[in-house]
């Protein structure tokens, strides 16, 4: 079982926001010192604040290309692995820290309902990976699935 085709897009799309968060953070001087102001106020050391913004930028690339890359990956054939699930987590866990960090108190709705849809989106790709596992480990195999599978190879 593999990440379907309709599926891919919207994968990517999620994991596009960490990508561009990421490389602004390391390449843009405006927005890392945007985001450094922002943690300072919160009353984080100034020095521990910038290395936690260079760790920050790293995982999500990290995290992202991980998952992008099993999609893509021909030899696992867009199978999501182990690796995926563990990148999955960690933005998920970025992404409710960041919302508690800056968006609960004082509630600012916009961007925490942006993040609340985010994390929505990134546990259903945990459950595409979770599904992945569940369909590899399996001997028995799932009537609907294969059902869905024939009924998009006859579409082609």
């Amino acid at each position: 079982m593999q990440i379907y085709n309709y599926e891919a897009p919207a994968a990517i799309g999620i994991l596009l926001m960490f990508i561009i968060s990421g490389l602004s953070k390391l390449f843009s001087s405006q927005v890392f010192f945007f985001d450094l102001d922002r943690m300072t106020k919160l009353g984080l050391n100034a020095n521990l604040s910038y290395y936690m913004l260079l760790f920050v930028a790293i995982g999500e690339l990290a995290s992202s290309g991980t998952i992008i890359y099993d999609i893509f990956d021909k030899e696992s054939r867009g199978r999501l692995s182990s690796r995926s699930e563990k990148s999955v987590l960690i933005l998920i866990a970025f992404t409710v820290l960041v919302t508690l960090m800056f968006y609960v108190f004082p509630p600012k709705i916009r961007p925490l309902l942006s993040n609340i849809s985010t994390i929505s989106g990134l546990i259903f790709v945990y459950m595409i990976i979770k599904r992945n596992q569940i369909q590899h480990e399996s001997v028995v195999k799932n009537e609907t699935i294969r059902n869905v599978e024939q009924m998009f190879r006859c579409k082609k």
